[in-house]
């Protein structure tokens, strides 16, 4: 797959896992994103969670703030025998980059993180 293809197929997915290594603990969740340019966006939403302080977000002030992008897309593969499944339908990309928060103010003037 080339660098063209890799990068359609990867902004045409919505979820994938994102890998940070805080301290030597590593830690992978599933994020949703977008995709714009060269830069990718996952945003926290206003959803209830136990804490506002999520730990992938203090991963990134950190001073470490490298992270691992995995978008994966698997078919069900309903045959008989594997050797008659069309493995080329399965693919996995990997982006790997520093993370950058930001905050942003929503519609409704709420404040947001964002990584």
């Amino acid at each position: 797959m080339n660098v063209t293809e890799a990068r359609r197929r990867f902004s045409a997915e919505r979820v994938a896992r994102l890998h940070q290594d805080a301290s030597g603990y590593p830690q992978l969740v599933p994020i949703v994103f977008a995709v714009s340019g060269e830069t990718i966006y996952s945003a926290v939403d206003a959803k209830p969670k136990r804490s506002m302080a999520l730990r992938r977000l203090a991963n990134v002030a950190a001073a470490n703030p490298l992270v691992a992008i995995l978008v994966d897309h698997y078919v069900a593969i309903l045959v008989d025998h594997y050797e008659d499944a069309d493995w080329g339908a399965l693919w996995w990309i990997r982006a790997e980059a520093p993370a950058a928060c930001s905050r942003h103010r929503t519609p409704k003037g709420v404040t947001r993180s964002r990584c």
